[in-house]
């Protein structure tokens, strides 16, 4: 009884947690929109980032460093900042103003190699789609040449059948 009662309560699980084997049907948008994430495709977006950014940055004043020296501190450490006067003391800051030319023209550089990248997005993205036409076209080929080839099976077994017959 107790055997009978775990087979009754095994059944429905067994049911519930058997897999849809069947792969999901995708649209040729499905997979357009899927290519969007293409690795490749992704690589050339990040140079178009990269470059934008770039120019971005070279328009811009170098950063700014701010110096504290103390010289000339007893090397065995024994002197203290309380019994020894530091023979040179000095504080700076210091900001770099480079050619406005040169930056506007380093600028300018970064956008047009930007503007490069971006065709090469565009041409990688082209490639994609053409791969994965190809590769649809292919598919779809193979699945007409099983189908022939299973109806060319069926009438040879019918006659084969006819001669045996």
């Amino acid at each position: 009884m107790k055997k009978l009662f775990l087979f009754i309560l095994f059944i429905p699980l067994v049911a519930i947690a058997e897999p849809d084997v069947s792969p999901p049907r995708q649209t040729y948008d499905d997979l357009l929109h899927r290519l969007e994430r293409h690795p490749a495709l992704e690589a050339v977006r990040q140079q178009v980032v990269e470059q934008r950014e770039g120019a971005a940055g070279a328009v811009g004043l170098p950063d700014p460093m701010l110096m504290l020296g103390i010289n000339n501190y007893p090397a065995d450490g024994v002197g203290g900042f309380d019994r020894f006067a530091m023979t040179s003391k000095s504080l700076g800051f210091v900001q770099q103003i480079p050619n406005s030319g040169i930056r506007a023209a380093t600028s300018l550089a970064k956008e047009h190699l930007a503007a490069k990248a971006e065709l090469a997005v565009d041409y990688t993205r082209q490639q994609l789609k053409a791969s994965l036409a190809i590769a649809l076209a292919e598919h779809a080929r193979v699945l007409k040449q099983k189908t022939l080839l299973d109806k060319e099976m069926k009438l040879l077994q019918q006659e084969a059948v006819y001669w045996e017959g």
